[in-house]
């Protein structure tokens, strides 16, 4: 029996205004779910964008969640109208396959809408294999890129005094009040911790570069990773600090951000840059004083 991946269309059109130029461009992460019979398959996707006006070029990357040696990797092009993104898959670049099992070429009508922090874009997708056509999936997939902040929000009056920092504001060191160094029952120094997304990587140590990717506003972090803080009382700025981490079997390989203070433009942000076996890959982090975003790495044999 030869089973069909694909990607379908629904129309959606909703009064939205696009306002960054160029949103499409750089790296989008999601999934696609697809309820073929008898059974439903999950598959991860990773869109790589270039917008050039209204145009659109780039690649798909996907693999199936269960069997990730199943991948993928697809040339398409598209279009951008105001909050509509319209694309298809033109041809393979490479695939890889089991026994009566095949790819589809994916299109799809994907509506842009802005979720927190970030570009997020959903819809349905279909596609087809020659002239066969696919089941039609649901997709979801998050810019990693911040949206930009206005300047106004940067160039605000200096921060408020935080109870962290000594009297000197940006680079200055801080207090050494410290919460406590392990998640307990899903909460950090009693915030509830936020899994934003798992990351697979292919080997099992990691160098980490923390950094800010946006307009540095006087952060400061602390990252606790497998019950061990990382990092502490950190300000993140435009320099990359390194961290060295490894992907344990039996190990949660949990990263939680843990925001110290909130900086000039909430919420705290910290950029993570990191190889992960076969690309170097982008991520954002978000916390607030009352939560903690954080990240598990999967580390595939």
């Amino acid at each position: 029996m030869r089973y069909c991946f694909l990607i379908g269309i629904c129309s959606l059109l909703l009064s939205f205004s696009a306002t960054a130029q160029n949103v499409m461009d750089g790296v989008w992460m999601g999934s696609i779910h697809q309820n073929r019979m008898p059974t439903a398959a999950d598959f991860k996707v990773r869109f790589e964008l270039k917008q050039t006006g209204s145009q659109v070029t780039g690649k798909t990357f996907i693999h199936e969640v269960d069997n990730p040696e199943y991948r993928a990797v697809m040339a398409l092009k598209g279009q951008f109208h105001g909050a509509l993104f319209v694309f298809e898959e033109t041809h393979f670049l490479s695939k890889n396959s089991p026994l009566e099992w095949e790819w589809c070429l994916k299109s799809g009508r994907l509506l842009l809408k802005r979720k927190g922090q970030y570009w997020r874009l959903e819809g349905n997708i279909e596609g087809h294999i020659g002239e066969v056509e696919c089941v039609t999936s649901f997709g979801t997939f998050e810019r990693l890129d911040p949206i930009g902040r206005p300047d106004t929000l940067a160039t605000k009056a200096a921060p408020k005094k935080d109870t962290l920092f000594t009297a000197q504001a940006s680079k200055s060191k801080v207090t050494t009040r410290v919460p406590p160094p392990a998640p307990v029952d899903g909460k950090l120094d009693g915030r509830p911790i936020t899994r934003e997304r798992d990351i697979t990587v292919y080997q099992r140590e990691l160098d980490l570069w923390i950094w800010d990717s946006d307009k540095e506003d006087g952060d400061v972090i602390s990252l606790s990773y497998n019950g061990q803080w990382l990092l502490r009382n950190h300000i993140v700025d435009k320099k990359r600090k390194l961290l060295k981490v490894r992907v344990m079997p039996g190990q949660p390989n949990q990263l939680i951000l843990y925001a110290e203070n909130e900086g000039a433009a909430p919420p705290n942000t910290a950029a993570l840059t990191f190889f992960d076996g076969k690309e170097t890959r982008n991520l954002n982090l978000s916390s607030t004083k009352s939560t903690c975003g954080s990240i598990r790495f999967v580390v595939q044999p």
